[in-house]
C-alpha cells in the first residue's frame, strides 16, 4: 500500500484503467449471450407494437365509417332535427376536415327549424370553424392586413388567383376563403364545380376523367384550370372519347404537363399532333398511354403540324417508364405515324421500361424496336399486338402484371404477334439477341414468316415461364437445316422453369415435318416430360405426329404438375393418360381428320370424367 501511494499520478491512472477494461471486458464476454437474447426480445415488441398500431389504425378507420354511415342514416329519416348534422361535423372535426364539417353545419342551419333545441348548438359550431380559417389565415394576413390583400386580388384576373393559390397552403386558404373569387369563378368558367376546384388546388384528385358525357365548355374550362395551376396536382389524367378544337392544344399541353400520367382513348386529334404534344409537353410524365381503337371522327377541328414544325426539342425524358401507342388504321390511311419522330423519342428515354406498340398502321417497327433496344437499358417489356395490349397469361387468364418492375435491366416480356409488323431479318436477330437467356414470358406469332426454326434453336430460354408460338395467319419460315421439331427440342431442353406452353398450327395440310409448320413428335414430348417438371399448362393445336407410346411415356415419366392439357389423343389413351397425370383436373381432346380416330367407350370416357370431376375439373372432347 505504502509503495502504491509513492507511485506517480501517471502510473496509478494507467493501473486503474487496465483494471476497469479487464472487468468490462469480463462483463461483455459474459453478457454477450444474453444481449442477443435481449435484441431479438426488443425487436419481437417492437415488430409487435408496430402491428398493434396497424390494426387500431384500421379498426378507428372502420369504427368512424360506421359512425359516419349511422349519422348519414340520421339525416335521411329526419333531415328537419340537429342531431344527425352534429354528429357527421364533429367526425369531420376530428378528422382535420374542417371543410366538410363547414358545409355539414351550413346544410343544417339551412333545414333545422330555429325552434330546434339543438339550432344554437349548431351555430357555436359553426362559428368555431370560421375561428379557426380566421386564425388559419392570420398568420399569412400578418404580411398585409385584409383589406389590403382583397384590392391586391381584385386587380388580378382568374389566372393569377388560381396560381397564387397553389403557391402554397396559406395562399390557398386565403385564396379559397374569399367569396369574390368565387363570384368571378362562377362568370367566367360557369361550368366548373366548387368541389373539383377545390380538390384540384389542394392536390386531393388522384385521378381525373374528362370523357364525352361533358359538355366542350366544361372540358374546356377544366383544361385552362390545369394549365394554368401547373404544378402536378393529379396522379393521373384520362380523356375519353373527345373531340378536340383548335384552341384546345395549348391548354390540352398545359394540362399534360400538370398531371404524371396522361391517357388518351379514342379521342379525335391527328396522329402527327399527339408527337408534337409528347414531344413539348411529357418531359415529366411518368407515363403515356394513346388508343385509338374505334374509327376517330372525320369532322377533326384541329390541323395537322407540318413535319418542319415537329422539330424533336432538345430535351430528355428521364422520367417516363411506360410508353403505349396504338392508333387507329385503314387501308386507305394517308397519315402516316412518323418512324423517324418516334425513334427520336426512344432515345431520349433512358429510364423506359414498357413499350407498347400497335402491330398496325404504317410505323415500321424493326426500326423503332433497335433503337430502343439500344437507348433504353431498362427496359422489361417490348409489346408489338394488335391494338397494343398484352396477351393473357394462360395460368391465370388476364392480362400479365407489369405494374412492378425489378430493375434487373433485362428483357423479361417480349409480344410479336401480328400480320402487318414491319421487320427486318436483322431486327428480329437483334430483338432474339437482347432476349435470349432473360425473357420469361414469349409471345410470337407471325403471318409473314420472320421466326423460324434456327431462331428458335439458338434461343436460350433459360428463364422462360411462358411461351406461345402460333403460325395463324401463314407458316412458319422454312430452314433446310433444322427442322422445326428439332428447334423446339433444342428449344425445350434448356427451359427448366417452364409453366405454360401454347403451340398452334391451324394450316397444316401435309405429313411433311420440314413443311414450315409446326410439329410435336414423340422426341418434343420427351424433352418436355423431362427437362420441364414445373408445367402446368399445355396446349397443342397441330397435326398429330405423336404416337401412342410417345403420349403414354410423356404422362408416366413427366406431367407430374401438369393441370390443364389439351391436344390430339387416341381415344384409347384418354383413360390411362389421366390416371398417369396424378394432377390433372382439365383435359381437352381434338380429332385429327387425317388418320384413324375411332371413339372412346363410353366406360372409359365415364370413368376418366369422374376422375377429374373429382379434382375439381372437366372433359370436353
Amino acid at each position: 500500500m505504502e509503495t502504491f501511494s509513492r507511485a506517480p499520478p501517471k502510473l496509478i491512472i494507467n493501473k486503474i484503467g487496465s483494471i476497469c477494461n479487464f472487468f468490462l471486458l469480463v462483463l461483455l464476454n459474459h453478457y454477450s449471450k444474453h444481449m442477443v437474447l435481449f435484441k431479438r426480445a426488443y425487436t419481437t415488441i417492437i415488430s409487435a407494437l408496430a402491428f398493434r398500431e396497424i390494426i387500431d389504425s384500421r379498426l378507428s378507420v372502420a369504427k368512424d365509417n360506421r359512425s359516419r354511415m349511422a349519422a348519414e342514416k340520421i339525416i335521411r329519416q329526419s333531415p328537419t332535427t340537429a342531431e344527425g348534422y352534429l354528429v357527421l361535423g364533429s367526425l369531420h372535426m376530428q378528422q382535420n376536415n374542417y371543410d366538410a364539417a363547414l358545409s355539414v353545419y351550413n346544410q343544417g342551419l339551412c333545414r333545422v327549424r330555429p325552434s330546434d333545441a339543438r339550432y344554437s348548438q349548431l351555430e357555436r359550431q359553426q362559428h368555431y370553424i370560421l375561428a379557426l380559417r380566421a386564425e388559419r389565415n392570420q398568420k399569412f394576413q400578418r404580411l398585409l392586413p385584409y383589406d389590403v390583400l382583397c384590392l391586391v386580388f381584385e386587380n388580378l384576373d382568374i389566372g393569377d388567383l388560381l396560381q397564387c393559390a397553389s403557391v402554397s397552403q396559406a395562399w390557398c386558404n386565403m385564396v379559397l376563403d374569399w367569396p369574390r373569387f368565387w363570384r368571378r369563378l362562377s362568370v367566367e368558367m360557369p361550368g366548373m364545380k366548387r368541389s373539383l376546384i377545390t380538390s384540384l388546388i389542394r392536390g386531393q384528385t388522384p385521378e381525373l376523367v374528362l370523357d364525352s358525357s361533358m359538355n366542350d365548355g366544361l372540358v374546356r374550362d377544366t383544361l385552362k384550370v390545369l394549365s394554368l395551376l401547373g404544378n402536378q396536382l393529379t396522379e393521373k389524367l384520362s380523356f375519353k372519347d373527345i373531340t378536340f378544337a383548335n384552341e384546345d392544344i395549348g391548354l390540352l399541353a398545359g394540362a399534360i404537363r400538370s398531371t404524371k400520367r396522361v391517357e388518351f382513348v379514342d379521342c379525335s386529334i391527328p396522329k402527327l399532333q399527339v408527337f408534337r404534344l409528347i414531344l413539348e409537353s411529357c418531359s415529366k410524365v411518368s407515363q403515356v398511354s394513346f388508343s385509338q381503337i374505334r374509327p376517330a371522327r372525320r369532322t377533326l377541328e384541329v390541323p395537322e403540324p407540318s413535319r418542319r414544325q415537329m422539330v424533336i426539342p432538345n430535351l430528355h425524358y428521364s422520367e417516363l417508364t411506360y410508353l403505349k401507342l396504338c392508333f387507329e388504321y385503314s387501308f386507305f390511311d394517308r397519315e402516316p405515324v412518323p418512324t423517324g419522330r418516334l425513334s427520336g423519342l426512344l432515345r431520349r428515354c433512358p429510364n423506359l421500361v414498357h413499350l407498347f406498340l400497335d402491330a398496325r398502321g404504317t410505323v415500321h417497327h424493326g426500326h423503332c424496336i433497335r433503337q430502343a433496344l439500344k437507348y433504353c437499358p431498362r427496359l422489361e417489356t417490348l409489346v408489338v399486338h394488335d391494338r397494343a395490349e398484352m396477351p393473357q397469361s394462360p395460368l391465370s387468364g388476364r392480362a400479365l402484371n407489369i405494374t412492378t418492375t425489378r430493375n434487373t435491366g433485362r428483357l423479361r416480356r417480349l409480344v410479336l404477334s401480328g400480320d402487318y409488323i414491319k421487320c427486318q431479318p436483322r431486327d428480329i436477330d437483334a430483338i432474339l439477341k437482347r432476349a435470349s437467356g432473360s425473357v420469361e414470358f414469349l409471345y410470337a406469332h407471325f403471318g409473314n414468316g420472320l421466326i423460324g426454326p434456327n431462331e428458335l434453336y439458338k434461343f436460350d430460354g433459360l428463364r422462360l415461364r411462358e411461351i406461345h408460338l402460333s403460325t395463324e395467319g401463314g407458316a412458319v419460315k422454312n430452314d433446310k437445316n433444322i427442322s422445326i421439331t428439332a428447334a423446339l427440342a433444342t428449344l425445350f431442353s434448356r427451359c427448366l422453369a417452364l409453366e405454360a406452353i401454347t403451340l398452334i398450327d391451324t394450316f397444316s395440310t401435309g405429313y411433311n415435318p420440314s413443311d414450315g409448320h409446326i410439329y410435336v413428335d414423340d422426341q418434343v414430348l420427351s424433352v418436355v416430360a423431362t427437362n420441364c417438371p414445373k408445367l402446368q399448362y399445355m396446349r397443342v393445336i397441330a397435326r398429330r405426329h405423336h404416337t401412342d407410346e410417345g403420349i403414354l411415356n410423356f404422362a408416366t415419366t413427366g406431367g407430374s404438375n401438369l393441370i390443364f392439357l389439351e391436344m390430339d389423343i387416341e381415344p384409347k389413351n384418354i383413360l390411362e393418360v389421366v390416371q398417369k397425370l396424378g394432377r390433372l383436373r382439365d383435359l381437352r381432346t381434338q380429332k385429327d381428320l387425317y388418320s384413324y380416330n375411332p371413339s372412346i367407350s363410353s366406360a372409359d370416357r365415364e370413368s376418366a370424367k369422374r376422375i377429374l370431376e373429382d379434382r375439381g375439373g372437366s372433359l370436353l372432347p
